[in-house]
């Protein structure tokens, strides 16, 4: 493959990552007990021969010239990328093995990603851990790829509900308001002055939660006028938040978050093609039901006045024509004083997984934090369940368990409020 220029996107998000910060995120799927084995070494061998199928693998950053692309660096050496991790882990012990890797970064001499294979959980069972750079791949295309090379995926009829967007088909994409949205998504906000501002360091905690998908669909659809599964998702970060900050700091301040949209098209190979918009999360509102109405009327206008559409055209306009410029507009929609904290969600597999055999019981994502912003959610589907994924600063958040907690806590408050 001929060298390859980073997209705009790219080079952005590899701009991100610095001595402190790490560019990657890590998809966590949690296996059954089986009677096949699961193990790096078979694992390795999967990969192997489905590497055909995710070219993007083989990609290496090459910066000869001093404008980084990617090159194909031929057969990438899985004895590296797919390694085993040595003991029997219980789930604390998961979880510190999670957070190392998150804090860890991936070496910029080889293809962008790596396997950890934990062998042995103390129930019988393995987990999967699938690190990949996002200058590389975008949630979307993260999922694209470890269904190439990681997973078989039973078919079923159920499917999850998610941000996105298309540019193409479908129904009319909204006409963005450009000077309405600049003005709504980009102008200085309180978060600046909330507790997950800071500048973060190296060291990473992270916590998990689950939920179930028809009971997320089941309080969305019991709202007039109806919510969507990402403003429950939203409602319930919200919960999780307010319960934390008040165990540890008393006020209750004004909390934005980012919400990463999709702009993949069908069919859209792209590593990163997304756009976001921001939505205050109502953290001094008592009543979780009328939080997530705030929600829903909050995010149904970013999307009825094309803010995430505004955004890309305007980055993809200076990318071209201003390259200075953009790189100066991108730090600042990364700042701190623009949102808090980035809460995504991204459609997983629709149907039960199954890695060499052994059906999947729960898929996390975690995402890494930004240099001034000390906790990131990430959300992914997996058949009917929501996986809850917190990544945070180690020093600054030290018990991000607290705000899973509450997640899961918010989640059945508004059922219960809702009649559900």
């Amino acid at each position: 493959m001929p060298a390859r220029a980073l997209s705009a996107e790219d080079a952005a998000i590899l701009a991100i990552e610095n001595a402190r910060i790490a560019g990657h995120t890590c998809k966590l799927l949690r296996l059954s007990p089986h009677d096949g084995a699961v193990t790096a070494a078979a694992l390795r061998a999967q990969i192997a021969a489905r590497l055909g199928d995710a070219p993007e693998l083989a990609w290496v950053l090459d910066v000869d010239g001093g404008t980084a692309a990617w090159a194909d660096a031929g057969a990438p050496d899985l004895d590296w990328h797919v390694r085993a991790v040595p003991g029997r882990l219980d789930d604390a012990a998961l979880r510190a093995f999670a957070a190392e890797l998150m804090a860890s970064r991936l070496p910029r001499d080889r293809p962008l990603w790596s396997v950890d294979v934990v062998e042995a959980l103390d129930d019988g069972g393995a987990v999967v851990a699938f690190r990949i750079h996002h200058a590389l791949a975008d949630g979307s295309t993260a999922m694209r790829l470890a269904r190439a090379v990681l997973w078989d995926e039973d078919a079923v009829a159920t499917s999850a509900t998610s941000t996105r967007l298309s540019r193409h088909g479908g129904a009319p994409a909204p006409q963005p308001h450009l000077a309405a949205a600049l003005a709504h998504e980009l102008l200085p906000h309180a978060s600046a002055h909330t507790p997950l501002a800071g500048k973060a360091g190296t060291k990473r905690t992270v916590a998990m939660a689950t939920a179930d998908l028809e009971t997320v669909k089941a309080i969305a659809h019991s709202r007039t006028p109806r919510a969507t599964v990402n403003d429950v998702v939203l409602a319930a970060v919200a919960g999780g938040l307010r319960r934390w900050m008040l165990h540890h700091h008393g006020p209750l301040p004004d909390v934005r978050v980012k919400v990463p949209v999709s702009l993949h098209a069908p069919g859209d190979d792209a590593g990163n093609r997304d756009s976001f918009y921001a939505v205050d999360l109502h953290l001094a509102e008592p009543d979780p039901l009328a939080r997530l109405d705030a929600i829903h009327d909050d995010e149904a206008a970013c999307k009825d006045e094309g803010d995430a559409v505004a955004l890309d055209e305007v980055f993809h306009v200076l990318a071209k024509r201003a390259p200075a410029l953009a790189k100066v507009v991108h730090r600042w929609e990364n700042s701190a004083r623009v949102f808090s904290l980035n809460v995504s969600n991204v459609p997983g597999p629709r149907g039960v997984v199954r890695v060499l055999g052994a059906p999947a019981r729960a898929l996390h994502s975690l995402a890494e934090i930004g240099d001034h912003h000390l906790l990131r959610v990430a959300v992914v589907s997996m058949g009917g369940e929501l996986g809850f994924g917190l990544c945070a600063d180690g020093d600054a958040v030290t018990d991000p368990d607290v705000i899973a907690d509450g997640i899961s806590r918010e989640l059945e408050e508004l059922a219960a409020a809702a009649g559900i």
